[in-house]
């Protein structure tokens, strides 16, 4: 509730909220304007597929008609095209997604939170599928839902300009990424091109918006038939996968359009979250808008809250503090939010260098600290301003941080962990010229090369193996990406063409802090936990990369060490080999007939192919 339990007046901001709590009903469609109708099909219409025919045949006989929320919910399916005109020509794709969903609608089944977002959010939970049955479900899926005919593009252009607008009305929202490989297109589909594609950055932004408004925002990864993961976070650790203007668009056109449209649907969220009174979750959302629209010809939603006015003499740098302070709803440069940050916390994740400038004027403690977890953001509590900064890409801003002799070792990860993260490279060399250190670690004890290979950051990689690595800091890196979302073909790649150890086993200090997280995880599992992060854990022990890759669900990891000449027949501490994990998991039936038989044709055919996808794109 807006200013409730003090005793102070309320800031403008709360005015404006209470005005518009009052008001409300009347704009709370702004920005999610429904151009062409939203057409759906039934699941059990779906189920009975055997090939993708386009929106038009399907409305011809019946099958896809327009939703009426009365009738269920719907599912959102977001996907890469994997063929040449057509989104699926082989049915390879849209058959795990029936394989899934029948699974689903059959038998009550937990879907687990990520790897990640469990480190993050221990206490975070997943949901089970027997919501999915409350009530009949309808799927939204852009061949059947969009029109296709080149004589209705007017219409095709409105249906995609209505996209935010879709994903607003579904309850649920799958990506639908196996890995596939595409004889048409040269090339490899997986989760990694799927979070590089613009549209698809689209998708996943809109439907994260959606948190708060009857739903949490979290989405479903689809990696295998039983590999299912819950994604609740805003931003991953891959901070530049929602970068919307930095994504790939096979139409460039695509781009300039999509900014206008993205942007209406931020403010419109926006004015949302101030209306119910949630001031942190507005900070957070208006400063991550540069991120967002990053790459997009269009600014910032700026002076949401109206009414600001100061004596003629302040000076610019003031002027622009105040105003930050005022847009915000804070009143003092030195406040902290209920989530744990300053007004300088939120200037760095804006990226704003005048306004880091001004605060910093205004006596802002450059090397303030977050005091309190943002899962929202993947900020974790204890990170400084400047390893916000650096961690998205804000280099103007960090420049300004270090002159202001901001501490750059402080906090949970040191400045250059976090650029490097983020596969920041401009930063990483900003920080490097400051005197940082690349032997530097986080809390956790990682190390820079340890933390690039965990988030794939492959940029930042070339820059490390650059300045010199050695075989056991590039094996080390290996393990961690293939245990937790660093398994890229061109991660792996540049780590085993670097001399890194495809067979070493992974061996983890009980007493450190990761010791002690995976043992907590496996005592989860010997208690009946079967989530894939308990697994893991248990399975960690003297697990090779390769097993790692298994079970953290990276098939493209697995893939590419299969083709590098993996060993295929050791065993783990608990007397598993890769195999067997793998039949725990259901792997793709080509990497089990690689484990199986000794065959690797597929698994080299594929890894080979798999740098064909990006160029054709581009």
């Amino acid at each position: 509730m807006v200013g409730c339990g003090s005793s102070r007046p309320p800031t403008p901001w709360e005015r404006h909220a209470k005005f518009l709590q009052q008001r409300r009903g009347e704009d709370e469609l702004e920005g999610l304007a429904m151009l062409f109708p939203m057409y759906t099909v039934a699941a059990a219409a779906l189920l009975e597929m055997v090939e993708v025919k386009p929106h038009e045949e399907l409305l011809s006989s019946g099958v896809v008609q327009e939703h009426d929320d009365s009738k269920g919910h719907v599912a959102f399916i977001s996907h890469q095209w994997v063929g040449k005109g057509h989104p699926d020509p082989s049915f390879e794709q849209m058959k795990v997604f029936q394989d899934v969903l029948k699974d689903l609608l059959t038998e009550t089944r937990y879907i687990h939170i990520d790897t990640v977002s469990c480190l993050m959010s221990p206490l975070k939970s997943g949901f089970y599928s027997d919501v999915l049955r409350s009530r009949p479900l309808f799927v939204w899926y852009d061949y059947f839902s969009v029109p296709q005919s080149p004589a209705a593009a007017a219409k095709q252009r409105q249906a995609i300009d209505s996209i935010p607008a879709y994903i607003a009305r579904c309850r649920f929202f799958f990506a639908l990424c196996p890995l596939i490989e595409s004889a048409a297109l040269s090339g490899v589909f997986s989760p990694c091109t799927w979070e590089a594609r613009g549209w698809c950055r689209v998708e996943r932004v809109c439907r994260q918006l959606k948190a708060g408004d009857g739903a949490d925002g979290t989405w479903i990864l689809i990696k295998s038939r039983k590999h299912l993961e819950v994604r609740p976070m805003v931003v991953t650790t891959k901070v530049t996968s929602i970068s919307v203007g930095e994504g790939i668009f096979t139409n460039s056109k695509d781009r300039d359009q999509l900014g206008p449209v993205l942007k209406a649907t931020l403010r419109a969220k926006l004015v949302s979250l101030m209306r119910d009174g949630k001031v942190e979750a507005f900070r957070t959302l208006l400063n991550m808008q540069a991120l967002l629209l990053r790459g997009l010809d269009v600014e910032p939603a700026a002076d949401l809250v109206p009414g600001i006015t100061l004596g003629a003499a302040a000076l610019p740098e003031w002027l622009l503090a105040e105003s930050f302070l005022f847009q915000n709803g804070f009143q003092q440069v030195d406040e902290v939010d209920g989530t744990g940050w300053s007004p300088l916390s939120y200037a760095a994740l804006g990226g704003d260098p005048e306004v880091v400038q001004a605060l910093l004027l205004k006596r802002a403690d450059p090397s303030t600290k977050t005091r309190a977890n943002k899962p929202d953001t993947t900020i974790p509590s204890n990170a400084s301003a400047v390893s916000i900064a650096a961690f998205f890409h804000n280099n103007a801003a960090l420049q300004v941080l270090i002159a202001a002799r901001a501490d750059l070792e402080d906090g949970i990860a040191p400045a250059v962990i976090t650029a490097s993260s983020g596969d920041n490279t401009e930063g990483l060399r900003i920080l490097l010229a400051a005197g940082c250190n690349l032997q530097a670690r986080n809390a956790a004890g990682f190390t820079v090369m340890e933390n690039v290979g965990m988030v794939a950051s492959a940029n930042a990689m070339e820059v490390l193996l650059g300045s010199g690595a050695t075989s056991v800091q590039l094996t080390r890196a290996l393990r961690w990406a293939c245990w937790i979302e660093g398994g890229s073909f061109e991660m792996i790649h540049l780590l085993v063409s670097s001399r890194a150890d495809l067979n070493s086993p992974l061996a983890v200090n009980s007493w450190s802090l990761m010791g002690v997280f995976l043992g907590a995880l496996s005592l989860r599992y010997r208690m009946g936990s079967r989530s894939f992060p308990a697994r893991l854990a248990y399975h960690s022990g003297g697990a090779t990369p390769l097993m790692l890759a298994i079970m953290s669900g990276q098939y493209e990891a697995a893939t590419s060490l299969i083709a590098a000449g993996a060993e295929m027949h050791v065993c783990n501490v608990r007397n598993r080999r890769a195999v067997d994990l793998a039949r725990e998991m259901q792997v793709p039936d080509f990497l089990m007939q690689a484990l199986e038989q000794g065959t690797t044709t597929h698994c080299q055919r594929i890894a080979a192919s798999a740098g064909g996808l990006e160029s054709h794109y581009l």
